[in-house]
């Protein structure tokens, strides 16, 4: 066997090691989101870009009640009409998402999901949105 033989058996094996893993992962977060649907009925889904071990495949979210979205659309009016005192678009959008984020529920497993990809915020605040406006965009991310 060439060494260039040995390299890709040992790369497919290790692809086939972590697509194992991201199913069994995968497995254990489809689990949470029946029982998310069942206690919330629609949900929405973000995927992350990448499988990471120990990391859930996707966090999932519930629509923002009246009053959250409310105050996410004041805030984000407010930064934008250059209001001093209030909280940056940034800001707003961060507290959106938090505040709909449901899986993982566990904050020490939200913070570690935010280490690996510090930007998901962002995709969960416009689920949250799309599910507020009652587009279907949100069920896209899966």
């Amino acid at each position: 066997m060439s060494r260039v033989a040995e390299l890709e058996a040992k790369r497919a094996a290790l692809q086939a090691a972590k697509a194992e893993a991201e199913e069994a992962q995968y497995e254990k977060d489809l689990e949470a989101r029946i029982a998310l649907e069942e206690e919330h009925g629609t949900i929405a889904a973000v995927k992350v870009s990448r499988f990471v071990p120990g990391q859930p495949t996707h966090a999932y979210l519930r629509t923002p009640n009246a009053n959250e979205y409310k105050r996410f659309k004041a805030q984000i009016f407010a930064a934008q009409a250059g209001k001093k005192g209030g909280v940056t678009p940034s800001v707003a959008t961060e507290m959106l998402a938090e505040s709909c984020w449901l899986y993982p529920a566990e904050k020490e497993a939200r913070d570690a999901m935010l280490e690996v990809f510090p930007g998901l915020l962002s995709p969960i605040s416009a689920a949250a949105v799309a599910l507020a406006q009652g587009t279907e965009e949100a069920e896209g991310k899966d």
